[in-house]
């Protein structure tokens, strides 16, 4: 074997070789900004629904407080009228959280605490109405504070995951 020969083959091996590992790099090259725009999709639609769900909470503590004054204010000495929803969605919104976006957590474990404290406010607040006491101006008050707080608890919140979801 020629010394030309030898040469012609080992640029074919290398050349074959150079051809196999580059496609394999494009193909993994490929299958990570693949992968990368996927999470990116996934994050941006779970950043909606919790945005979605934020606003629901806002809505649904800004009507507790309003019943809760209706029912105070109402015919009867405010022992009258429909039940006080004591669920709100808060769940959902730190689930999505827990799974999908790690650095807002304590902001929506403090959150979650608010709201807890406004659907048991609800659960005393129904149990005092069927056992036909009325609403006080204290527990009035006290719906009000709690509506405040989980109002600048979602509004800060959404802030974030605005923040969060620009490129």
């Amino acid at each position: 074997m020629s010394s030309q020969d030898l040469a012609t083959l080992v640029a074919a091996i290398v050349g074959g070789v150079l051809a196999i590992v580059g496609g394999f790099v494009g193909t993994l090259f490929s299958q990570k900004l693949a992968r990368d725009e996927e999470k990116r999709t996934v994050l941006r639609e779970k950043t909606e629904e919790i945005y979605k769900l934020l606003n629901q909470v806002e809505n649904w503590s800004l009507l507790q407080e309003a019943s809760i004054k209706d029912l105070k204010g109402g015919a009867g000495g405010g022992t009258g009228g429909s039940e006080l929803q004591s669920d709100s969605p808060i769940a959902d919104v730190v689930m999505l959280t827990r799974l999908y976006i790690h650095s807002l957590i304590s902001s929506v474990e403090d959150l979650h605490l608010s709201v807890i404290e406004m659907e048991s406010l609800c659960d005393k607040i129904n149990q005092n109405i069927k056992n036909g006491n009325p609403v006080s101006d204290e527990k009035w008050r006290e719906a009000a504070h709690l509506n405040e707080v989980i109002a600048k608890g979602c509004k800060a919140l959404c802030s974030s995951l605005e923040n969060l979801i620009q490129y």
